[in-house]
């Protein structure tokens, strides 16, 4: 099996200086700080409605925040963070019709990783599901899938919204096995989670979401 979680020798740092974020004219969060580097795994928390999702997107570059600041840097040079991040939502936007190998083998070929489906699916443990439609996945089986979405990017910063939703016991402790290899890699992990879990044992930063 190849090495699905390649060695990051270059510091990435994400920079969130005074981030507030609006939806529909109501402020959730405001003057946010932080900073996030290589090895870090960062959980946020707090409950519905506290603007979690709204910072992951923010993150992402898929919500305009209404003030300050997030600076993406390679080795002290700003970037694009669509050269660094890969998301994961909590809801699935799978393409119903294609199996399991084809929605993954759809996503590897636009980043250029058609050479890795095999073994992320084997790796995420879908070997014996190659030629089921997503469609009839379950929730397990969905989730799986959309971490194998996130490794084969490749890339070095994963953002997940609820990524152990609906998860049993063996899938909780797959996703801790990626999230710990990624990270002892070099790469970056931040993540909105109710669920506690053994990932927080090398957690590096909490982020407490709070009501304004």
């Amino acid at each position: 099996m190849k090495n699905l979680f390649p060695l990051i020798k270059k510091e990435i740092r994400i920079e969130i200086d005074g981030l507030s974020v609006s939806r529909a004219n109501q402020l959730l969060f405001e003057n946010l700080t932080s900073t996030i580097t290589n090895h870090d795994i960062v959980i946020v928390r707090g409950d519905n409605g506290m603007g979690k999702t709204s910072l992951l997107e923010a993150i992402s570059g898929l919500l305009t925040y209404s003030s300050g600041e997030i600076k993406f840097l390679i080795s002290e040079h700003r970037t694009s963070f669509k050269n660094l991040i890969a998301y994961q939502p909590s809801s699935s936007y799978c393409k119903t019709l294609l199996t399991i190998k084809e929605e993954l083998s759809f996503w590897a070929k636009i980043h250029n990783n058609s050479s890795l489906v095999d073994d992320v699916l084997r790796f995420m443990k879908l070997q014996g599901t190659f030629n089921l439609q997503t469609q009839s996945l379950s929730t397990g089986q969905r989730k799986r899938l959309e971490i194998a979405k996130v490794i084969i990017t490749q890339k070095p910063v994963w953002i997940f919204d609820e990524p152990y939703a609906g998860m049993d016991s063996n899938g909780v402790e797959l996703i801790d096995t990626v999230l710990k290899d990624h990270v002892s890699r070099g790469g970056i992990v931040i993540l909105a989670s109710h669920k506690h879990t053994k990932i927080e044992k090398i957690q590096t930063q909490i982020i407490t979401m709070k009501a304004s």
